[in-house]
């Protein structure tokens, strides 16, 4: 239990650290499709992880065959953690990657942005303990400390789904599983609702911000080359 309390804890920030990290590199407009894609690597991942247990544990060796899986899947990320620790920087300005022209290009989307290139800055360390649990594309919050709040928020309810999944299919309902299948696809549906509903909202809401705000004729759409259009500013929409 002790060993698994400490792989939770370091593993717990990895993910969402990631996201909350994105968001500092790519627009509003931007960040949501590459939010997607690195979470699509859990979903393929998963996909042969199945297989590639299932032939370590029937196959033969000199060690028991659960040790040789836990070596097998946890050697790579041991290998990993010194490019994790050098290469993932802080900020864009520290990034390792980035010439000093790109970094500049970098603190000019900042202004665009948030109108400020404090973001800039290395993570506070208020910013990374909202992040610790977080999971979600986060492009529509319109600040640093809304992203990391909202981040936990979506986290601590998607974690629930697991909690409840893993008692909704006991070997008596075998093999079809309804009531667990049924419990599954009405909360599918319910989701699928509330993004919908949430759409319908987030456009009421950018009419309201049209309306309060009102571009003139020779003004670009919000977002373009406006400035700051995070926190909330004349230049704030929420993405669609």
């Amino acid at each position: 239990m002790a060993l698994r309390f400490f792989l939770g804890a370091f593993e717990a920030a990895y993910a969402p650290g990631i996201i909350y990290l994105l968001s500092f590199f790519y627009l509003r407009n931007e960040v949501g499709l590459r939010c997607g894609l690195f979470a699509s690597a859990a979903p393929i991942a998963s996909t042969f992880a199945g297989a590639l247990a299932y032939g370590v544990l029937h196959g033969h060796s000199s060690l028991r065959n659960w040790r040789l899986l836990f070596l097998v899947e946890g050697l790579p990320t041991i290998l990993m953690v010194p490019f994790a620790f050098f290469f993932i920087p802080d900020s864009p300005s520290k990034a390792r990657f980035l010439n000093s022209k790109e970094k500049a290009i970098v603190r000019s989307r900042a202004v665009r942005q948030t109108g400020t290139v404090d973001r800039l800055g290395s993570l506070s360390l208020g910013e990374l303990a909202c992040s610790l649990s977080a999971d979600s594309e986060a492009d529509n919050q319109g600040s640093d400390s809304r992203r990391g709040a909202g981040l936990v928020l979506i986290n601590v309810v998607g974690q629930c789904g697991p909690v409840l999944g893993t008692r909704l299919y006991p070997k008596s309902q075998a093999p079809r599983f309804v009531k667990g299948m049924s419990i599954c696809a009405a909360f599918m549906f319910w989701t699928f609702f509330m993004a919908v509903a949430l759409r319908f909202l987030l456009v009421w809401e950018n009419k309201k911000l049209d309306r309060q705000y009102p571009k003139s004729k020779d003004e670009k759409e919000p977002g373009q080359d406006a400035i700051a259009a995070e926190n909330y500013g004349p230049s704030f929409r929420y993405v669609l």
